[in-house]
C-alpha cells in the first residue's frame, strides 16, 4: 500500500473513529494515463465492519469521506462524514490526543523512508 492509500485510510479512521473494525474489501480507481505517464490508482471506496457488526462503505472523493451505505437501518444517513462523525467518534481529549498522534507517528515514519 502506497503512502496515499495508507494516509487515506488514516483520515477516515480519525473521520469517522474507526478503530475496533476489519476492512473487507477496497475499490481503487483504474490508472490512468496522461501523456503517457502512468498514474497511480486511487482508493475511492471501502467497506468496514464494526466491532459490533455494523457493515459500513465509505465513499472517497477529494479527500473527503461519506458514507454511502450501512447494514444499521436506524442511522440515519449522513451527506457527508461531518454529520456521521457524531454518531462515531469519541470526542474525548485524550482519543483527538492519541489519534493526532499516531497519524503524525506514521507520516513521521513515511518521510524517513522516502
Amino acid at each position: 500500500m502506497d503512502l496515499d492509500h495508507e494516509f487515506s485510510l488514516l483520515m477516515a479512521e480519525h473521520a469517522f473513529g474507526l478503530t475496533s473494525y476489519q476492512i473487507l474489501e477496497r475499490l481503487y480507481s483504474p490508472p490512468s494515463t496522461h501523456n503517457g505517464d502512468n498514474t497511480v490508482s486511487k482508493l475511492i471506496s471501502f467497506t468496514v465492519e464494526l466491532l459490533e457488526g455494523t457493515i459500513l462503505t465509505i465513499e472517497m472523493t477529494n479527500n473527503k469521506f461519506k458514507v454511502i451505505k450501512s447494514t444499521d437501518l436506524s442511522l440515519d444517513m449522513p451527506k457527508s462524514y461531518d454529520d456521521f462523525s457524531a454518531l462515531l467518534i469519541d470526542n474525548s481529549h485524550l482519543y483527538q490526543q492519541k489519534m493526532n498522534s499516531m497519524i503524525s507517528d506514521r507520516l513521521f515514519q513515511h518521510l524517513n523512508t522516502l
